[in-house]
């Protein structure tokens, strides 16, 4: 607990006051912790003094508390482009981050509890920084950090054991997707599995394994609900890499496993099995006309979102797997 005080009062969190009329008080209570070592043994106890922003009310003691964060899908697109580009990244960790966010708004605070003797009765915090548990702290810290961005970098931390992707320098630059669909398999409700995962510069950037909100009329409609979530995906990464100012004129490439849903995506005529998927059918073409993407067949033996989608032996996952470009980081070089 001393050791906690003395980093508020170096950071200058809050400045002793009295309670102006009309004011209310936030409360605080502290927080203990055990912190553990790999092997299991304790390495220190941790207090950590936190508001009680449950007290707060909104308009008078806060009004924005969105923050973006960091998604872990950019992360990656950052690292695949680093192995690639010799970038360098650095690491770091911000000790107690939030307290450097600064408060735009008047908040008092109680005393915290086991040191409310030493001053004057009728003392309270009036905090200048942003402290744990305030409705505002993550936006404080966000907009903290977002002023000094150029400065920062990337930290990743494997915590458990097992196999994690390698982004690694490749030879060759793609930018690619996988997608497949399993039609109705569940039993429960019959609706199907949409599954993608994609690639840049050989890199596995992003993937996701979701059953679709409606049931599905037919496996061509599983399937274009599937391309069209693989193409959005495809989308979004490129505007992250421009983002970065990084330019991509080609086709992206999408491959699918279906050749005759290749077919009807390319094919301007409508059929009549498949005007219940008219919307996400028009939408792939658009793309394709656009040559913005590209749709190469891709055979069983190389689709590589069936470990998204389908309950595969330990021969096919573990090949899939070796060729997401994911390796056993505890295994010998």
């Amino acid at each position: 607990m001393d050791v906690e005080m003395e980093a508020l009062n170096k950071n200058k969190t809050w400045e002793l006051a009295t309670l102006p009329i009309g004011k209310k008080l936030v409360g605080c209570k502290w927080v203990y912790t055990i912190k553990y070592r790999v092997d299991g043994t304790i390495e220190r106890y941790k207090a950590r003094l936190v508001a009680k922003g449950f007290t707060q009310a909104y308009g008078v003691d806060y009004l924005e508390t969105f923050a973006p964060v960091a998604k872990m899908n950019t992360v990656r697109v950052i690292l695949s482009l680093a192995a690639n580009h010799d970038w360098n990244l650095q690491e770091f960790d911000v000790k107690n981050a939030f307290l450097h966010g600064d408060l735009e708004e008047q908040i008092y605070m109680e005393l915290p509890p086991g040191y409310d003797g030493q001053v004057a009765t009728g003392t309270v915090c009036k905090l200048k920084k942003a402290l744990y548990g305030l409705k505002q702290s993550p936006r404080a810290w966000f907009w903290k950090i977002h002023q000094s961005y150029d400065k920062f970098g990337l930290q990743t931390k494997p915590r458990t054991p097992g196999k994690r992707i390698l982004f690694k320098r490749n030879k060759s630059v793609s930018f690619e997707a996988y997608t497949n669909a399993d039609y109705a398999r569940s039993v429960v409700d019959r609706r199907s599995t949409t599954g993608y995962c994609t690639f840049l510069d050989g890199n596995l950037v992003t993937w996701k394994s979701k059953k679709q909100s409606v049931v599905a009329r037919s496996s061509a409609e599983a399937e274009f609900r599937a391309m069209t979530q693989g193409i959005c995906e495809l989308l979004w990464l490129k505007i992250i890499l421009e983002v970065l100012k990084i330019r991509w004129d080609e086709p992206m490439r999408l491959y699918c496993g279906n050749k005759s849903e290749i077919s009807i995506a390319h094919n301007p005529v409508q059929h009549d099995g498949t005007k219940h998927i008219e919307v996400d059918r028009h939408f792939i073409k658009e793309k394709l006309d656009n040559v913005l993407i590209c749709t190469p067949y891709v055979s069983t033996q190389n689709q590589l979102a069936y470990i998204l989608t389908k309950g595969l032996n330990c021969i096919n996952f573990e090949r899939i797997i070796s060729k997401l470009g994911m390796e056993n980081i505890y295994s010998p070089a």
